[in-house]
């Protein structure tokens, strides 16, 4: 006898995991058939459907199909009922995954993030927990320190592990806005040649000269990226090479910790100075935070070098006159900002912190200025 096709109306849409064997139970309920019958039928064991039944088996095309034949409702209905399910314990898992990261939301910096425009604020961690591995491109923020753009945060001199998160959030803050640059193929050359040429642009308002700097040092292969500070972080800048579009390239990343000019230039020199003097490597990112490296010490002898040479320097001190109209005149001549050369004297001691602070230019950005 023919088994007329089942007409019982489908379960209705919900977010609660019913296993399409509760439904292949009502199925058989209204046949009148009894799960051993529809094992003979089947030609599968009892257990096979009584594990089928309860959820505990997950239900294949082929079983679909056979189930077509037998009991009389369609294939793609049976697996679009499993596929429901399998999708729903999907979600709650992931929604407990998502619980027990919340207690990670604290290692980032989230307010500055969001002030910024990279990230959404949400009162609700959980959703919280989400944007932010959205922001990081990871599936777990469990995952962050193993990922190779984000293990220079975690591995560094001084590691401070409350902050590793921030500055990892920082460097993906860079890569995601140096992902926004165009730039050609790198070249030593070039960018050896572009580097004594910038230096008048620290005389310039930094609205006009940062766009400037970007432009010429995106000529040479590099792109520029100034960031802002995320407390607690106490990185300056740093410089790391990709491969993007279909050319090498270096990434300058220059923090806007302390808003000087003359702050930002040394950080701008001192990362291109890592480019210039040590040999890309993919793997590497310099990470500039103070270190006593000799990598760091050539950098910052070659950013000393270019920004103020050592031979002008030498003579301007020696002559020991350090009032502000000196200083100007002493900077016209270098053809930099003079709140460079003040900078430089108060971190050699020849004048006091915040001594002529009134020629030191501060440099301020919005995230419009940033994008």
């Amino acid at each position: 006898m023919a088994i007329e096709a089942h007409a019982t109306s489908l379960p209705p849409v919900t977010d609660w995991a019913i296993p399409p064997g509760e439904y292949l139970a009502e199925v058989l309920d209204d046949l009148g058939m009894s799960q051993a019958e529809l094992s003979r039928r089947m030609g599968r064991p009892a257990q096979a459907i009584n594990e089928l039944i309860q959820g505990d088996k997950e239900l294949t095309p082929d079983t679909a199909l056979q189930l077509a034949q037998v009991v009389g409702v369609p294939a793609h209905i049976w697996m679009g009922l499993e596929n429901d399910y399998r999708l729903i314990l999907a979600r709650q898992a992931e929604q407990k995954r998502l619980e027990s990261e919340c207690g990670l939301l604290k290692l980032f910096p989230l307010r500055e993030m969001a002030q910024w425009g990279f990230i959404r604020r949400f009162r609700d961690k959980v959703e919280q927990v989400a944007e932010v591995r959205t922001f990081f491109g990871v599936a777990t923020l469990n995952a962050i320190p193993k990922v190779r753009e984000y293990q220079p945060a975690f591995r560094r001199q001084n590691s401070r592990n409350n902050h590793s998160y921030a500055i990892a959030a920082w460097l993906r803050v860079g890569t995601l806005l140096a992902a926004k640059q165009e730039t050609v193929e790198f070249s030593r050359n070039a960018l050896a040649d572009c580097v004594p040429a910038i230096r008048h642009l620290s005389c310039e308002d930094p609205q006009t000269a940062v766009p400037q700097l970007k432009e010429r040092l995106a000529a040479c292969g590099v792109a520029l990226v100034p960031l802002p500070h995320f407390a607690g972080t106490g990185v300056q800048g740093a410089v790391f090479w990709e491969r993007r579009a279909g050319v090498d390239r270096a990434v300058v990343l220059v923090t806007l910790r302390r808003k000087y000019s003359d702050t930002f230039w040394f950080t701008l020199l001192h990362e291109l100075g890592h480019v210039l003097l040590h040999k890309p490597d993919r793997r590497s990112v310099f990470l500039d935070e103070g270190g006593n490296t000799i990598q760091e010490a050539e950098a910052n002898a070659f950013a000393s070098e270019q920004l103020i040479s050592a031979e002008a320097y030498s003579a301007f001190v020696q002559a020991g006159d350090y009032s502000a109209r000196a200083v100007q005149a002493f900077a016209a001549g270098e053809n930099i900002c003079p709140g460079i050369v003040v900078g430089r004297l108060q971190i050699d001691g020849k004048l006091k912190y915040g001594e002529l602070d009134s020629l030191r230019v501060r440099y301020e950005f919005t995230p419009e200025d940033l994008s």
